[in-house]
């Protein structure tokens, strides 16, 4: 593989991971406790709880796609 190859596929992978990210963004932040009754009837979790993991997966997907999503890609984009 080029690194245009990689390139482009880093780029769909920024566009993905991007709108996955603003998706579960804006739903904690408009339907928290539509997600709080959904994960209740599966788990047994208290609301405090719930939204600490909550805020905490958010945190670190945003992290983790920083690190090995658009880093890669804008190192990519430097050098072709």
């Amino acid at each position: 593989m080029t690194i245009s190859d990689y390139t482009e596929f880093f780029k769909w992978w920024v566009i993905f991971g991007g709108a996955l990210y603003i998706f579960t963004a804006i739903a904690v932040i408009f339907i928290p406790n539509f997600i709080y009754k959904i994960q209740s009837r599966m788990f047994d979790i208290k609301e405090e709880t719930f939204r600490t993991v909550l805020y905490s997966y958010i945190a670190i997907f945003k992290l983790l796609y920083l690190l090995f999503v658009l880093t890669p890609y804008l190192a990519l984009l430097m050098i072709a």
